[in-house]
């Protein structure tokens, strides 16, 4: 339920505060991350969640731009906007590039591991601003893009982190996981812990037991995925392995998958240490059980 709000009316397009319950597709929000944004094409808006001093979440809404064909995106140059879990990788100087990029351009990682299981091509889908002068963004102006006010833009600067703000996109927002939140977080929470104890104890067959059969890895099915994690098991020497600063999310058109993104550290026997931002991707087995059927590093 959305609690009481104090409305505050922005002069530069459709923008506003209120305090609310949550980011929505958002299972768990850990303090590392800041701002999420959620975008949702149907309305054109994106959405900034934010925590306030009094722990409650945020919520400011920005006028949008999106592809010129909308959104889902599917093939390389078909002008859509994609859907699904995105993390911003990185910062461009946009004073060399053409004008309708804006005062700033904020790459996403599309596309995600997901993604390019699904068959879904293309790159170069940014979070970027719009022509000088411009107060309110066309809704579909962009080559699959997602552009808001410069201005808009540059007071979000201070709040992207690269390689940690995550942007969700989304058609029409829905909340209709509602209350069952909790025990998704908690269920999908010890099945990584799970992931995470089989490799620190080097069992080749229990790390494998979380995949699913239909796992791929940068084109590799289960099977030489498998060799793949005996060899740098075998010559890594690992004396520890844990992770934290996980933030769980489910994707917001496909029912039923869900992203865990965390940092994983390695201690190996020789005393060296390896850190790694790692995605999974999970979808419950026939059996009721998660499994993991893609994963990254980013």
């Amino acid at each position: 339920m959305i609690r009481p709000f104090t409305l505050i009316v922005s002069l530069l397009s459709a923008s506003f505060v209120f305090a609310f319950d949550g980011p929505p597709y958002v299972l768990q929000w850990p303090d590392s991350t800041g701002d999420i944004l959620v975008a949702e094409s149907s309305s054109y808006t994106l959405h900034r969640y934010y925590r306030q001093d009094d722990g409650s979440t945020g919520v400011e809404s920005l006028t949008m731009s999106i592809g010129q064909n909308g959104a889902g995106k599917r093939r390389e140059g078909d002008l859509r906007t994609p859907y699904g879990v995105y993390f911003i990788t990185d910062r461009l100087d946009t004073a060399s590039l053409h004008p309708k990029y804006g005062s700033a351009a904020y790459p996403m990682d599309y596309p995600s591991a997901r993604d390019r299981q699904l068959g879904r091509t293309g790159s170069g889908i940014w979070l970027h601003g719009v022509l000088p002068g411009t107060v309110t963004p066309i809704p579909r102006d962009t080559d699959g893009c997602i552009a808001i006010n410069n201005q808009q833009l540059n007071s979000l600067a201070p709040r992207i982190d690269v390689l940690t703000t995550p942007i969700i996109i989304t058609n029409t927002i829905d909340r209709s996981l509602g209350g069952t939140y909790s025990d998704l977080r908690d269920e999908l929470s010890e099945r990584l812990s799970g992931w995470t104890d089989s490799l620190a104890e080097g069992r080749l067959d229990a790390l494998l037991a979380f995949y699913s059969p239909n796992f791929s890895y940068q084109g590799l099915g289960l099977d030489d995925f498998a060799v793949l994690q005996f060899d740098e098991m075998a010559s890594a020497n690992i004396v520890g392995v844990s992770h934290n600063d996980v933030f769980i999310a489910a994707d917001p058109t496909e029912s039923g998958v869900f992203v865990t993104r965390f940092m994983l550290h390695v201690e190996l026997s020789d005393g060296g240490r390896r850190e790694q931002r790692k995605r999974l991707y999970w979808q419950r087995d026939e059996a009721g059980a998660f499994r993991i059927i893609a994963e990254d590093e980013a």
